[in-house]
């Protein structure tokens, strides 16, 4: 269960299918394009396991109704897609 004290529940909000486009070391995230050329950056522990062209699905869950980005409101579940 992806909760804790005082915080709303994590429920899964929506899924991302794209391609790693871009890397970042240095902010630790990686920019996700869709096939519709709409572009995500997603937080990552280490951008080491990705390579520019993966592809991937990632399950967003979220603890709160508002549209926003916020790592205290979003959790990432990330799955690279068998090649």
């Amino acid at each position: 269960m992806l909760c804790g004290c005082g915080e709303e529940e994590f429920k899964k909000s929506f899924v991302i299918e794209g391609t790693v486009n871009e890397l970042s070391n240095s902010s630790n995230t990686i920019d996700v394009i869709e096939e519709n050329e709409k572009m995500y950056e997603i937080p990552v522990e280490d951008t080491n396991v990705f390579e520019k062209g993966d592809s991937l699905r990632i399950v967003v869950y979220s603890n709160t109704s508002n549209d926003i980005w916020d790592l205290d409101h979003l959790r990432f579940d990330i799955e690279k897609n068998k090649k």
